[in-house]
């Protein structure tokens, strides 16, 4: 496997509302719950590409809410591309490699959703957060060719152990390392994630910088990061 990388080439940029992964603003089906990341045409353009080195396991038209769809097979991940349109290169069986090109956004957004379970099973739970499907920011932007961040946080020599300090935010903690930004009081993958964190610091394995930040910093941190339930 190669690393990590965001489906469009340069650097993650600020979300609308909405498009995060998790809980929203806007109801949808059974709930708030965002099932994916939406990349949009306003800020990401041109050729969508492979997150990681894989095997495409479906690339067609799936019909109803889905419309064309690719997936990628990725380690024990299922990568699934859609709402892009319906301009695409790939066929199933074909073998990708990270940064091929995929197809083409036509749409006003790409939706990308990660699972560990069959992608078609994992659409009965598009709208309730029940583990199936995981934040797809941590693991694009982890660093690593796992996605999981116990890989390389014993070299990290800038982990920011943080807690925010004041306003509504106030007693908020989490971890800044690496470009992913991990805040606990969340559930699933990413509750996952914060907890080993939490666990391998205890455990010595790593030693972050532990920082208090104001909430005029915090709010500039889920400006570009999803954002998370206080973890106190």
């Amino acid at each position: 496997m190669g690393i990590w990388r965001l489906p469009f080439d340069g650097q993650l940029k600020p979300y609308e509302e909405g498009q995060q992964f998790g809980n929203t603003k806007y109801p949808r089906g059974r709930g708030y719950f965002h099932d994916g990341y939406d990349f949009g045409s306003a800020k990401y353009s041109g050729n969508f590409k492979a997150v990681n080195d894989g095997k495409v396991i479906f690339a067609g038209y799936y019909g109803g809410a889905v419309g064309y769809a690719i997936v990628l097979q990725i380690a024990e991940y299922q990568v699934m591309y859609q709402e892009f349109g319906s301009a695409y290169f790939v066929k199933a069986g074909d073998t990708v490699k990270v940064g091929q090109a995929l197809g083409t956004l036509t749409s006003n957004h790409l939706h990308v959703g990660i699972t560990k379970k069959d992608w078609r099973t994992a659409l009965s739970s598009w709208d309730i957060d029940d583990g199936t499907w995981l934040n797809p920011i941590p693991i694009l932007t982890s660093g690593t060719s796992t996605g999981d961040p116990e890989q390389n946080t014993e070299e990290e020599e800038e982990m920011i152990k943080f807690t925010v300090v004041d306003g509504i935010y106030k007693g908020t903690k989490g971890y800044l390392y690496n470009g992913r930004f991990i805040v606990g009081g969340n559930t699933g993958d990413y509750a996952i994630i914060y907890n080993k964190l939490k666990s391998m610091e205890s455990a010595g394995k790593i030693k972050p910088i532990t920082d208090d930040i104001n909430n005029a910093e915090y709010e500039k941190l889920i400006n570009v990061f999803p954002s998370y339930k206080n973890s106190k």
